[in-house]
């Protein structure tokens, strides 16, 4: 990406990450129902004027404003994803302020890269693990965090659930192994856990798999099966080849608008 889109989503990625040092779960108790789906309230279709009236929060100089005034339109982003970033990108393009451009972009951004084709991405941290089931032991992965607006955590995994199978995928097959481990933080990765990880991770943003897991429900275990619509990895987690893959598409995008605003 080139010069000032460049400069702006270096900066942007810098600030993400200073604010994102400790990764977001979705809180859990030991004990818990069946899984609930957990689904955003559906907002009106907004129009470009009630867009932009929430854009002006951004220049307020109250700090809570503006972070409500941001959390509102990246929530209109995620329903209306073409309308955002139409309605948005003349603001983008006008304002002079360099807070309420990188605010404006960082809504814009996920709104235009939306569309693009991403590995499907489940949002938990998991490790290898067994449960007994039908007096056998069987092999699984085990939950252990499960990341904020997620995948996971809309479909209603939680911590501590089992996973025992994906669609048709079990683990009872593959190798044990040489150590318990888990996918990030420099573990060792089980082939359970990389056969897992392969096949999420082969399927595509939006598509649908089913999990099977067992849960303590009042101290016993039951198994549940869960629909799951696959996301896509925030820019944090994402791999560099993939993360400059969706800089090169935006800053296309930009430059078309750019185009378009000249007289």
């Amino acid at each position: 990406m080139k010069r000032p889109a460049m400069l702006l989503l270096l900066g942007l990625l810098a600030l993400a990450s200073a604010s994102a040092q400790q990764i977001q779960v979705q809180p859990q108790t030991a004990e818990s129902e069946p899984p609930t789906k957990v689904s955003e309230e559906p907002l009106a279709e907004p129009k470009v004027e009630d867009l932009q009236k929430i854009a002006s929060g951004l220049a307020s100089e109250s700090f809570q404003i503006r972070e409500r005034s941001q959390a509102a339109l990246a929530k209109y982003a995620r329903q209306y994803p073409d309308k955002v970033k139409e309605g948005l990108a003349p603001s983008y393009l006008e304002s002079v302020d360099a807070e309420v451009r990188y605010r404006l972009a960082e809504v814009i951004y996920d709104a235009v890269v939306d569309e693009m084709e991403h590995s499907g991405f489940l949002g938990i941290i998991m490790m290898n693990s067994a449960i007994t089931l039908e007096n056998k032991m069987v092999p699984s992965i085990q939950v252990s965090q499960v990341l904020k607006n997620s995948a996971a955590a809309r479909a209603g995994v939680r911590s501590g659930d089992q996973i025992i199978q994906v669609d048709d995928l079990t683990f009872d097959k593959v190798p044990g192994p040489v150590k318990p481990g888990a996918i990030a933080g420099g573990f060792r990765t089980s082939p359970s856990l990389k056969l897992f990880q392969d096949y999420i991770g082969g399927r595509k943003k939006g598509a649908k798999v089913k999990l099977k897991i067992q849960r303590n429900v009042t101290g016993k275990p039951r198994v549940f099966e869960v629909d799951v619509r696959l996301g896509r990895r925030t820019r944090d987690l994402m791999l560099d080849e993939e993360r400059l893959k969706e800089e090169r598409f935006f800053d296309q995008w930009l430059q078309s608008r750019k185009a378009k605003a000249k007289p």
